[in-house]
């Protein structure tokens, strides 16, 4: 099986690898990517992580998913495209989390 990888998230290798070095956190460590980073608010951050934790089964609920639902405006676009570019180019066992993701939504979005 041919393994998918976006030429950015190639590139970008290196790049999370120094920032995680600056940091001083673990190879393994998640982070959200410095690019998407420095565009996150407070609160979507939150919810990012909210998401992560949920998606992942980090949380009392299992690990069933999510639902991110709030006022218009405040993000939840950049939220599920963060996390899904989290998804698909890190995992907590060191490889991606998904290899694959699917983004239905109306014609009129």
């Amino acid at each position: 099986k041919k393994e998918y990888k976006h030429m950015f998230a190639v590139r970008n290798e290196e790049v999370l690898a120094d920032y995680k070095k600056r940091k001083g956190l673990p190879p393994g460590c998640v982070v959200v990517e410095p690019f998407l980073c420095r565009f996150l608010r407070e609160h979507q951050r939150i919810g990012t992580q909210f998401m992560w934790d949920n998606l992942n089964g980090l949380t009392t609920s299992g690990g069933f998913g999510c639902v991110l639902a709030d006022d218009m405006g405040l993000g939840k676009t950049f939220q599920s495209i963060t996390i899904l570019w989290t998804l698909l180019t890190q995992g907590m066992l060191g490889k991606p989390t998904i290899t694959r993701a699917a983004v239905i939504c109306p014609t009129s979005l």
